[in-house]
Protein backbone atom coordinates (compact mmCIF):
# COMPACT_ATOMS: atom_id res chain seq x y z
CA UNK A 1 0.00 0.00 0.00
CA UNK A 2 1.61 3.38 -0.80
CA UNK A 3 2.44 5.94 2.14
CA UNK A 4 -0.50 8.76 1.30
CA UNK A 5 -2.95 5.66 1.30
CA UNK A 6 -1.64 4.14 4.38
CA UNK A 7 -1.95 7.88 6.26
CA UNK A 8 -5.37 7.76 4.74
CA UNK A 9 -6.24 4.19 6.25
CA UNK A 10 -4.99 5.09 9.68
CA UNK A 11 -6.46 8.00 9.98
CA UNK A 12 -10.20 7.24 9.03
CA UNK A 13 -9.25 4.15 11.18
CA UNK A 14 -8.92 5.81 14.76
CA UNK A 15 -11.61 8.12 13.50
CA UNK A 16 -9.57 11.49 12.62
CA UNK A 17 -10.42 14.22 10.12
CA UNK A 18 -7.49 15.59 8.36
CA UNK A 19 -8.50 18.68 10.43
CA UNK A 20 -8.02 17.25 13.92
CA UNK A 21 -4.11 14.94 12.24
CA UNK A 22 -3.07 18.38 10.80
CA UNK A 23 -3.45 20.04 14.84
CA UNK A 24 -1.90 16.75 16.41
CA UNK A 25 1.11 17.22 14.13
CA UNK A 26 1.14 20.94 14.29
CA UNK A 27 1.27 21.48 10.25
CA UNK A 28 -2.03 22.41 8.06
CA UNK A 29 -4.82 20.09 6.78
CA UNK A 30 -3.60 20.82 3.41
CA UNK A 31 -0.21 19.39 4.53
CA UNK A 32 -1.95 16.38 5.20
CA UNK A 33 -4.20 16.05 2.02
CA UNK A 34 -1.35 16.60 -0.16
CA UNK A 35 0.41 13.28 1.72
CA UNK A 36 -2.46 11.26 1.45
CA UNK A 37 -2.51 11.94 -2.31
CA UNK A 38 1.27 11.37 -2.29
CA UNK A 39 1.36 15.12 -4.01
CA UNK A 40 4.58 14.97 -0.75
CA UNK A 41 5.81 12.69 1.75
CA UNK A 42 5.82 13.57 5.61
CA UNK A 43 9.62 13.15 6.84
CA UNK A 44 10.98 10.53 9.00
CA UNK A 45 10.52 12.13 12.41
CA UNK A 46 6.88 13.04 11.28
CA UNK A 47 6.48 9.47 10.25
CA UNK A 48 7.67 8.36 13.92
CA UNK A 49 4.72 10.90 15.47
CA UNK A 50 1.95 9.75 13.18
CA UNK A 51 3.08 5.81 14.07
CA UNK A 52 2.64 6.69 17.76
CA UNK A 53 -0.74 8.68 17.00
CA UNK A 54 -2.00 5.63 14.68
CA UNK A 55 -0.51 2.78 17.89
CA UNK A 56 1.54 1.01 15.23
CA UNK A 57 4.94 0.52 14.57
CA UNK A 58 7.20 2.81 12.28
CA UNK A 59 7.97 -0.42 10.21
CA UNK A 60 4.59 -0.21 9.50
CA UNK A 61 4.92 2.89 7.42
CA UNK A 62 8.92 2.55 6.53
CA UNK A 63 9.16 -1.23 4.37
CA UNK A 64 8.96 0.11 1.09
CA UNK A 65 8.92 4.21 1.55
CA UNK A 66 11.99 5.30 2.73
CA UNK A 67 13.61 5.70 -0.86
CA UNK A 68 10.07 7.53 -1.74
CA UNK A 69 10.27 9.90 0.88
CA UNK A 70 14.64 10.43 0.61
CA UNK A 71 13.32 10.94 -3.62
CA UNK A 72 10.90 13.50 -2.62
CA UNK A 73 12.81 15.51 -0.51
CA UNK A 74 15.63 15.68 -2.72
CA UNK A 75 13.12 16.45 -5.37
CA UNK A 76 12.10 19.46 -3.24
CA UNK A 77 15.81 20.93 -2.74
CA UNK A 78 16.07 21.06 -6.77
CA UNK A 79 12.93 22.45 -7.20
CA UNK A 80 14.06 25.31 -5.24
CA UNK A 81 17.20 25.73 -6.24
CA UNK A 82 15.85 26.33 -10.24
CA UNK A 83 13.06 28.33 -8.21
CA UNK A 84 15.57 30.25 -6.94
CA UNK A 85 18.10 30.53 -10.07
CA UNK A 86 14.71 31.58 -11.66
CA UNK A 87 14.36 34.62 -9.48
CA UNK A 88 17.63 35.78 -10.11
CA UNK A 89 17.58 35.50 -13.84
CA UNK A 90 14.08 37.50 -13.76
CA UNK A 91 15.51 39.75 -11.90
CA UNK A 92 18.33 40.21 -14.40
CA UNK A 93 15.93 40.66 -17.29
CA UNK A 94 14.74 43.50 -15.76
CA UNK A 95 18.17 45.09 -15.30
CA UNK A 96 18.85 44.94 -18.47
CA UNK A 97 15.93 47.09 -19.36
CA UNK A 98 17.79 49.67 -17.46
CA UNK A 99 21.02 49.30 -19.70
CA UNK A 100 22.28 47.38 -16.58
CA UNK A 101 25.32 44.90 -17.83
CA UNK A 102 24.91 41.27 -16.16
CA UNK A 103 27.81 38.79 -15.91
CA UNK A 104 25.23 36.55 -17.14
CA UNK A 105 24.35 36.69 -20.87
CA UNK A 106 21.21 35.88 -22.18
CA UNK A 107 19.34 35.71 -19.06
CA UNK A 108 15.90 35.41 -20.86
CA UNK A 109 16.59 32.25 -22.94
CA UNK A 110 18.55 30.99 -20.12
CA UNK A 111 15.56 31.44 -17.63
CA UNK A 112 13.06 29.66 -20.58
CA UNK A 113 15.06 26.68 -20.04
CA UNK A 114 14.73 26.65 -16.56
CA UNK A 115 11.45 27.49 -16.30
CA UNK A 116 10.23 24.46 -18.27
CA UNK A 117 12.75 22.36 -15.80
CA UNK A 118 10.94 23.55 -13.27
CA UNK A 119 7.54 23.22 -14.22
CA UNK A 120 8.37 19.46 -14.73
CA UNK A 121 8.91 19.25 -11.31
CA UNK A 122 5.76 21.13 -9.95
CA UNK A 123 3.51 19.16 -8.29
CA UNK A 124 1.20 21.09 -6.59
CA UNK A 125 -1.06 21.70 -9.77
CA UNK A 126 -3.98 20.73 -6.91
CA UNK A 127 -3.81 24.18 -6.21
CA UNK A 128 -5.30 25.57 -8.86
CA UNK A 129 -8.50 23.87 -8.88
CA UNK A 130 -9.57 26.62 -6.32
CA UNK A 131 -11.06 29.56 -8.13
CA UNK A 132 -8.82 31.90 -6.07
CA UNK A 133 -5.65 30.87 -7.33
CA UNK A 134 -6.75 30.82 -10.65
CA UNK A 135 -8.22 33.64 -11.25
CA UNK A 136 -4.80 35.39 -9.66
CA UNK A 137 -3.03 33.04 -12.09
CA UNK A 138 -4.40 34.73 -14.87
CA UNK A 139 -4.82 38.63 -13.93
CA UNK A 140 -1.28 38.18 -12.66
CA UNK A 141 -0.23 36.44 -16.51
CA UNK A 142 -2.36 39.13 -17.81
CA UNK A 143 -0.86 42.18 -16.26
CA UNK A 144 2.72 40.91 -16.39
CA UNK A 145 2.45 40.47 -19.96
CA UNK A 146 1.16 44.19 -20.15
CA UNK A 147 3.56 45.58 -18.32
CA UNK A 148 6.68 43.94 -20.04
CA UNK A 149 5.38 44.38 -23.39
CA UNK A 150 5.57 48.37 -22.52
CA UNK A 151 8.67 47.92 -20.75
CA UNK A 152 10.03 46.62 -23.63
CA UNK A 153 8.28 48.28 -26.67
CA UNK A 154 9.11 51.65 -24.67
CA UNK A 155 13.07 51.32 -23.86
CA UNK A 156 15.33 52.98 -25.31
CA UNK A 157 18.19 50.71 -25.94
CA UNK A 158 15.80 48.68 -28.10
CA UNK A 159 14.87 51.63 -30.41
CA UNK A 160 18.86 52.78 -30.65
CA UNK A 161 19.54 48.92 -32.03
CA UNK A 162 17.37 49.18 -35.49
CA UNK A 163 19.70 49.50 -37.85
CA UNK A 164 19.29 49.54 -42.06
CA UNK A 165 19.37 46.49 -42.50
CA UNK A 166 15.80 44.42 -41.95
CA UNK A 167 16.88 41.07 -40.94
CA UNK A 168 18.91 42.63 -37.96
CA UNK A 169 16.24 44.64 -37.25
CA UNK A 170 13.73 41.33 -37.36
CA UNK A 171 16.20 39.35 -34.94
CA UNK A 172 16.04 42.96 -32.86
CA UNK A 173 12.11 42.34 -32.72
CA UNK A 174 12.61 38.75 -32.19
CA UNK A 175 15.19 39.21 -29.27
CA UNK A 176 12.43 42.16 -27.80
CA UNK A 177 9.34 38.53 -27.99
CA UNK A 178 12.04 36.38 -26.55
CA UNK A 179 12.68 38.75 -23.49
CA UNK A 180 9.14 39.82 -23.19
CA UNK A 181 7.88 36.21 -22.86
CA UNK A 182 10.78 35.18 -20.72
CA UNK A 183 10.44 37.77 -17.89
CA UNK A 184 6.48 37.06 -18.00
CA UNK A 185 7.04 33.46 -17.86
CA UNK A 186 9.55 33.75 -15.33
CA UNK A 187 7.55 36.40 -13.08
CA UNK A 188 4.38 34.45 -12.67
CA UNK A 189 6.22 31.41 -11.93
CA UNK A 190 7.92 33.24 -9.12
CA UNK A 191 4.48 34.19 -8.09
CA UNK A 192 2.02 31.28 -8.38
CA UNK A 193 4.30 28.29 -8.82
CA UNK A 194 6.33 28.19 -5.36
CA UNK A 195 6.85 25.08 -3.36
CA UNK A 196 6.00 25.40 -0.13
CA UNK A 197 8.21 23.60 2.66
CA UNK A 198 5.49 22.78 4.62
CA UNK A 199 4.81 20.05 2.10
CA UNK A 200 7.57 18.37 3.19
CA UNK A 201 7.65 18.51 7.28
Amino acid sequence: MELGKQIKFYRTKQGFTQEQLANKLLVSRKTISSWENDRSSPDLETLSRLSVIFNITLDDFLHQDITKIKNSKTKYYISLLIYIIMLILTLLSYLRFFGIKTIILYPSIINIAFSIIYLFLFNDWARFKQKKKLILLLVSSFAFLIFNSVITIFNSYLFNSFSNSPSYNLGILLGALITIISITNGSIIVINFYQKLQDLS
